[in-house]
């Protein structure tokens, strides 16, 4: 991880306007609450986008129309330090009492029939708490079902919270910048590669199966690999047409 001094309030506003179009689509109120008096914190970029674009994709994707999502951020104090708090909360569907502790699973999905149509991997918020303890952050979540979901980030602002070689000091970090904001279903953030295929080889790994992973986002096969790298030869590809060329 590399963080970088950026401006929270701007960066959230730019990953906020990437759903604006969506927001329209589905009739779905977008709302941003500021309540942030400072400017700067650190963070690796890359990484809140992704956080944000997945719970923000959640909470669009099971939201009815009519309904809100709001992100709101602000500062909080807890055992004498101060953290900024990122909120997204929506009046969705809700999320059951007894599956709430099990959210951040790899691989776990709602299973009831009321979810069930909205597919899915159930790896995006097994991804967002990687991303979220990576950062050495908190995240929570309150949820009551035909009520909605509230996710809680909190973010620590003291100077020292992480360690010197996992920052950069670059004065020109600046906020997220978008172009074609009129995608109907923003993703995760999709890296585009050539099509060169990475073989994970070692010493041991003649006995291994060879396994293929296919997907559009890199994140999710970067993190099907780090599961599955230590049992498998594995290959990879960003879609089914290169899939089918391995």
């Amino acid at each position: 991880m590399k963080a970088k001094r950026i401006n929270l309030v701007e960066n959230l506003k730019g990953l906020l306007a990437a759903f604006d179009s969506l927001a329209i689509q589905k009739n779905i109120e977008l709302k941003f609450e500021n309540n942030f008096n400072s400017e700067s914190c650190w963070i690796d970029r890359d990484k809140l986008e992704k956080i944000i674009n997945n719970l923000l994709s959640n909470a669009f994707k099971f939201t009815s129309q009519g309904g809100k999502v709001i992100v709101g951020v602000g500062e909080i104090s807890s055992d004498g330090k101060q953290f900024a708090e990122i909120k997204i909360s929506d009046t969705g569907s809700g999320i059951a009492e007894d599956k709430i502790d099990k959210i951040f699973d790899r691989f776990f999905q709602v299973d009831d029939s009321s979810h069930r149509s909205y597919g899915g991997s159930g790896i995006g918020l097994a991804l967002v708490k990687e991303f979220v303890d990576l950062h050495k952050w908190k995240i929570s979540v309150e949820s009551e079902e035909g009520e909605g979901t509230e996710f809680k980030i909190q973010i620590p602002m003291w100077e020292d919270y992480l360690n010197e070689d996992e920052k950069v000091y670059d004065e020109s970090a600046g906020t997220v910048s978008y172009s074609g904001t009129n995608k109907s279903e923003p993703e995760l953030s999709i890296h585009k590669t050539n099509i060169k295929q990475k073989v994970r080889l070692d010493e041991n790994s003649k006995n291994k199966p060879l396994l293929l992973i296919v997907d559009d986002s890199e994140d999710v096969r970067k993190y099907l690999c780090s599961l599955l790298e230590d049992d498998y030869k594995i290959s990879l590809a960003e879609n089914g047409e290169e899939g089918i060329k391995v």
